[in-house]
């Protein structure tokens, strides 16, 4: 059972911003109707430079159940190279190839922070792992990787030059799915039941230099990556600061003003911080009673109106329209255990 500070250091991930390209990929791709797009789009407003992590992956969610078997290698393949910002130019106009690995090591988390990447040398060959961090539902984990490493086959292939590197194979840990001819087009070799998912090519390809390197472009995007990762640790903590005040209120959600003198500023500062790192206090509130309702509601001694008291709600009314614009459901509070099993507990 996860402790407390990783359930809290998990809430600080999910409302952590990252860029909102994505999010629109996938309301452009599989948004195809009326229904399906207001479906996929969490968010739910006009769409800003950056989106939360949980809104990322809470859409990701919502495709899995409404969207194809295969979205995430359909996703892949629409991302490709092109989709990463900075980070595309970066890797792409990198010295050698180990530079854009190294590159897209330290950089990576910056535009998913919901993924971990590392690289290792594993005899003659050099893996780039790709993992979803604990934040990632089981059942988006597949699909999330599916495009995470067709998009990091593309950039590994790009930053090779003229040729793909010799030996480029994918890695999954999953066992081999029904639509695996729709691999066809991540790489030759692609093995499944694997110890890791990772990219895969020859070590001997790792210091070959890039043709099409350009170290000014290289340069200045490395400097813009890293200052939006700076920014990104700046929200975290700033985020982290707020979700921790606000997990330990229960009963009441603190405003504005309250939040900026509990971290020792004015309230038009805290505001003017977290627009800068993407977001507004509303959205962390919004996100934080998004994330928490689920799990009060699973518990047998909460019923929906004492759920609705411990997220700050004055009514059961506005917590049941808030839950059906997060969830397209009303809540309902779990099962109440038989007598016996009430006797038994004590």
């Amino acid at each position: 059972m996860a402790s407390s500070d990783e359930d809290l250091r998990d809430r600080h991930i999910m409302g952590c911003p990252m860029p909102a390209t994505y999010y629109r990929v996938v309301n452009h791709l599989f948004g195809t109707s009326a229904d399906r797009l207001r479906a996929l789009d969490c968010a739910r407003g006009e769409l800003g430079e950056f989106v939360t992590v949980a809104d990322q992956l809470h859409q990701f969610e919502t495709l899995a159940e409404i969207g194809p078997p295969d979205w995430g290698v359909k996703l892949g393949r629409a991302l490709g190279m092109q989709a990463h910002g900075a980070l595309t130019v970066a890797m792409t106009c990198a010295p050698r190839l180990r530079d854009a690995v190294v590159v897209l090591v330290e950089f990576g988390s910056a535009r998913a922070p919901f993924l971990d990447f590392s690289a290792r040398i594993d005899g003659g060959a050099v893996q780039v792992l790709v993992e979803p961090s604990p934040v990632v539902a089981p059942s988006i984990a597949l699909p999330v990787i599916e495009a995470a490493t067709h998009s990091v086959l593309a950039l590994v292939d790009s930053s090779s030059g003229s040729s793909p590197p010799r030996g480029l194979k994918l890695r999954l840990m999953a066992s081999r799915p029904d639509w695996f001819t729709d691999y066809s087009e991540l790489a030759s070799v692609v093995l499944f039941d694997q110890q890791v998912n990772a990219v895969e090519f020859s070590h001997d390809t790792y210091d070959q230099p890039n043709p099409l390197a350009d170290k000014i472009l290289a340069d200045q995007a490395v400097r813009e990556l890293r200052r939006r990762a700076t920014r990104q640790v700046g929200a975290y903590d700033l985020v982290a600061a707020i979700q921790t005040i606000l997990h330990y209120e229960s009963g009441s959600i603190l405003g504005l003003a309250e939040i900026a003198q509990r971290l020792n500023m004015s309230p038009r500062t805290l505001n003017r911080r977290l627009i800068e790192h993407g977001t507004t206090y509303r959205a962390l509130v919004d996100g934080y009673r998004r994330d928490r309702a689920p799990v009060l509601l699973g518990k047998p001694e909460m019923t929906v109106e004492s759920v609705a008291w411990a997220l700050g709600y004055t009514d059961r009314s506005n917590f049941t329209r808030a839950f059906r614009r997060w969830y397209g459901r009303a809540p309902r509070a779990a099962p109440e255990p038989p007598a016996s099993a009430r006797h038994h507990l004590g």
